[in-house]
């Protein structure tokens, strides 16, 4: 939390349930964080950004919107066989 808070920001890190002083969250940015946080966990696997090995900003960003092509195809993998006439 000192490390956050040294970046001039603030932690929405829910406590766990059996703290004592539980810490209040803003419960609205919390759950965009967690979106955020999750779609990249997704992404991270399908195009080598963890790894980064791309050289170029120019491929990362085509990456980073190649990707969720990748996971909503996949995600909508029977829908998009019965539009193909699979």
């Amino acid at each position: 939390m000192a490390a956050i808070e040294a970046f001039g920001a603030t932690a929405h890190i829910p406590a766990r349930a059996t703290s004592r002083w539980p810490e209040p969250v803003d419960r609205t940015i919390y759950r965009e964080r967690n979106r955020i946080e999750r779609f990249f966990n997704k992404v991270k696997p399908l195009c080598g950004i963890a790894a980064r090995c791309f050289k170029a900003a120019a491929n990362v960003l085509a990456a980073l919107h190649f990707a969720p092509a990748r996971l909503w195809i996949k995600a909508n993998k029977f829908t998009t066989q019965a539009f193909m006439g699979a």
